[in-house]
């Protein structure tokens, strides 16, 4: 899950309204029908957020792998993109917080066939050195079904939003100009995030 650049915080926020299913696939009998499975998705997919961000609180690199489809890529807001491996990589070296508060919602599903394209928003809130800190990132992501069920193929961060007792000290969209640097930067947003791929 969507998820920021691992150790620098670029990830994703989200869009409202669930997109009408498409698809040959999705032909049904019933007008009731192609909602019906655009719910049961939903409910699906949010299940595999789930399980991969348990996953990456705990480091396990056979549980995410066992989530990703191959060739998976996470394309960051900076445009550069990682492949399973880097990702995981980076993710092992970023340090845990227990006391992180992160949730991942889904806010629009479009499915096409055995795909589904997914606008989500990735919330990390903590307390840090006396601060209330909480980041919002949106991304788009595309799962693929097959045997063992929903497998993300791609992130992709469009947005973030990081704010520090309820002011926003941050934004971010995907390709901006990198921020100039700073001698004395805002508590590390990063502590909100923790280790995570962009848009998850």
């Amino acid at each position: 899950m969507p998820l920021l650049p691992v150790k620098s915080l670029l990830a994703s926020c989200a869009l409202l309204g669930l997109a009408v299913p498409t698809g040959a696939s999705l032909a049904a009998t019933s007008q009731d029908a192609p909602a019906l499975q655009a719910d049961t998705a939903r409910a699906e997919l949010q299940q595999r957020y789930d399980e991969l961000r348990h996953a990456m609180e705990q480091r396990s690199a056979p549980r995410i792998q066992a989530l990703l489809a191959p060739g998976f890529t996470s394309t960051e807001l900076s445009g550069r993109t990682l492949d399973t491996e880097a990702m995981i990589a980076e993710l092992q070296g970023a340090p845990a917080d227990p006391d992180r508060d992160t949730r991942t919602t889904i806010k629009a599903i479009t499915l096409d066939g055995t795909e589904a394209r997914v606008l989500q928003t990735m919330t990390a809130s903590a307390q840090v050195r006396g601060h209330a800190m909480e980041m919002i990132a949106r991304a788009e992501d595309t799962w693929v079904h097959g045997e063992d069920g929903w497998k993300l193929k791609t992130t992709t961060s469009q947005e973030m939003t990081v704010t520090q007792d309820g002011k926003v000290i941050r934004r971010a969209h995907l390709d901006d100009t990198p921020e100039p640097f700073r001698k004395t930067p805002p508590p590390r947003a990063v502590a909100i995030a923790g280790p995570q791929m962009e848009g998850r």
